[in-house]
């Protein structure tokens, strides 16, 4: 709201330090978490999954107000949009103020029985390949996403000669597939998989921005159409990955997880992407720049493909070696060397998977390499 006084934002040192002081108090993972307490405890007396539904009611209050937005700044100006953010974010303070409890029940049983998080166990899990390199893969899909979402609507309306509402528009037909996919998203992903929802949210990406550079100003609407597409990008991907991150926190770590998914994605990827985006469009033009977006994202989609459909032939290569081998102790590996260990239970603890039959270390490579 400060950025609506001009004396206050009258230049980019500014601009920039107001920004930065609003980026230091981000407490999005901190509500994911929570938010997953909460649909986990109202999921179980329902017998169903609520944290996806919940999640798109959110979806479709951002894209009614940036309709809103757009129409506002075109009739009234664009300061308003800054005051308006002040009024939402205070009311937004008030109600967690009064109505979110400062605990979940989850936190208050690990209260109870006096059980402390263990940072040796949040350092093991991060430093497991399989949490490192979705990490990587996060940040760099992150970058590709703030050339999109900072450069944009400078590309329209400088090169396209777009207006703000029609700006707005886009970020309503962003949200309009976000609704049945967030809906249904998790017996989406318990059909095809995470890894291959994920690699379907690259491809759309890919087509999405590749669009992008041949539009003229005569055919500008037409990025309403591909705009939909960042339904399927961002509705897979962050599924996904708060549910990767749900699955793969130790006991008491939930919102640490979460935060450092956000942080990744949204803080280093979305800001980095933005910064050598920015860069690349006023060197190369903003086309040129979303073509190198696209391929790189498309060279992420290619690596993830090539590995999952790698760990599928070794598992199906290496079953007959594994089959009738004896139980090892703790041999523990991890998924990248094929795994006796199952690293994403339910309850985001690993277990040991006992030789012979359907548990034999052949079943957990099959099973490692599902949820991949």
């Amino acid at each position: 709201s400060l950025l609506a006084f001009p004396v206050l934002a009258s230049g980019f040192i500014n601009i920039m330090v107001i920004s930065m002081g609003v980026q230091a108090f981000v407490c999005d993972g901190v509500f994911d978490a929570y938010a997953l307490d909460i649909a986990e405890e109202v999921g179980k007396q329902r017998g169903k999954q609520v944290w996806t539904r919940m999640r798109m009611w959110l979806s479709v209050t951002w894209g009614l107000g940036s309709m809103a937005m757009g129409y506002i700044n075109d009739e009234f100006g664009f300061e308003w949009n800054f005051l308006l953010y002040a009024f939402f974010s205070i009311s937004s303070v008030l109600v967690v103020w009064l109505k979110v409890p400062e605990r979940s029940s989850q936190e208050r049983e690990r209260a109870e029985r006096g059980v402390s998080p263990d940072f040796g166990a949040l350092l093991g899990i991060l430093m497991t390949p399989y949490v490192l390199l979705f990490l990587v893969e996060l940040i760099m899909f992150g970058m590709g996403i703030g050339c999109v979402e900072r450069l944009l609507f400078i590309y329209l309306q400088n090169d396209l000669q777009a207006g703000a509402a029609l700006c707005g528009q886009c970020v309503m037909m962003n949200v309009i597939i976000e609704l049945p996919i967030f809906w249904y998203s998790t017996n989406i992903i318990n059909t095809i998989g995470r890894g291959w929802c994920i690699a379907l949210a690259q491809v759309c990406y890919f087509v999405r921005v590749w669009g992008y550079t041949l539009l003229t100003p005569s055919t500008v609407r037409w990025v309403l159409a591909l705009e939909i597409l960042h339904g399927v990008t961002f509705a897979f991907l962050w599924t996904s990955a708060v549910e990767f991150a749900r699955k793969n926190s130790p006991e008491g770590w939930g919102a640490t997880m979460q935060t450092l998914f956000r942080v990744a994605y949204y803080c280093f990827g979305v800001g980095v992407g933005a910064v050598l985006g920015g860069w690349a469009m006023e060197t190369y033009g903003a086309r040129w720049m979303y073509r190198m977006a696209a391929v790189v994202i498309f060279g992420v989609f290619c690596v993830r493909v090539a590995v999952m459909l790698t760990l599928r032939c070794w598992a199906c290569i290496r079953e007959s070696c594994f089959e009738d081998i004896p139980q090892q102790g703790d041999m523990k590996y991890d998924v990248l060397t094929v795994s006796m260990m199952r690293p994403d239970d339910d309850d985001g603890t690993t277990e040991e998977l006992p030789v012979g039959g359907q548990h034999s270390p052949a079943a957990g490579i099959r099973e490692v390499v599902a949820v991949q």
